[in-house]
């Protein structure tokens, strides 16, 4: 499939309150959509420590990424105040950027390269 950056036109989010070994625990679930209300991405916030697996795309387009919950603010906080916020993703790299620029995904690791070897 390549690499999309697609412009997030609208968002929901779930926290939960889950019983566990150890009392209760809280997570979250970031939803974000495209111009057509179609599901981008869901972004599952976790504590830290717990076992995650990388970001993957899924056979319907959706991907999926697991996050550290304490930064759940940060993202609804972009969402508010930035206009636009793309989600970027590559096939390529299996990495996912939330951002307020349509930069495409791999340019910022190349501009690293190049500042690396003429340092």
């Amino acid at each position: 499939m390549g690499a999309d950056n697609s412009q997030v036109k609208r968002y929901q989010y779930e926290l939960l309150q889950e019983p566990g070994k150890k009392g209760s625990t809280e997570s979250g679930v970031l939803y974000l959509y495209d111009e057509d209300d179609s599901l981008l991405a869901m972004l599952l916030f976790h504590d830290i420590g717990e076992a995650t697996e990388p970001p993957r795309r899924h056979d319907s387009g959706v991907v999926t990424a697991h996050c550290p919950r304490s930064s759940l603010h940060d993202y609804i906080d972009m969402l508010r105040n930035e206009k636009p916020v793309y989600c970027c993703w590559s096939d390529e790299t299996q990495k996912l950027i939330i951002a307020s620029n349509v930069e495409p995904v791999g340019e910022q690791e190349l501009r690293k390269l190049f500042s690396w070897l003429y340092v």
